[in-house]
């Protein structure tokens, strides 16, 4: 089984604890891996951003392109819901890259998910 720690630029405004239950009850998503939260919610484990969650219990065979699709499945709604208190009209989200960062010393695999908003 493998695991990663998935890490948003910091201007996404997710919450963490909301971005782990949207996983989890996401059904696409959950079959895939299940979200947590890691133990050190303070440790930036890539520059400019900050850890949100961690999926584990990915199994062998899951590619990582299934993985971006999941993640595109659920920020997205989740940023748009999150932000809307100050969403412009006609704003819409599009995640742009979510790349694989090298592994850390400790074998640890990230994911950096860098959005931007795009008006219709």
């Amino acid at each position: 089984m493998n695991q990663y720690v998935i890490s948003f630029d910091p201007e996404l405004n997710i919450d963490v604890q909301e971005f782990v239950n949207a996983w989890n009850q996401h059904h696409a998503a959950s079959q895939l891996a299940q979200a947590g939260l890691p133990d050190e919610m303070s440790r930036d484990l890539a520059a400019g951003s900050r850890v949100v969650a961690l999926l584990g219990g990915i199994a062998i065979g899951v590619t990582t392109n299934a993985l971006y699709d999941g993640i595109k499945e659920v920020v997205i709604p989740l940023m748009t819901a999150q932000n809307s208190v100050t969403a412009v009209p006609n704003k819409k989200y599009e995640c742009l890259e979510i790349r694989e960062l090298p592994p850390k010393k400790d074998g640890t695999r990230m994911l950096l998910v860098v959005c931007k908003v795009t008006k219709e």
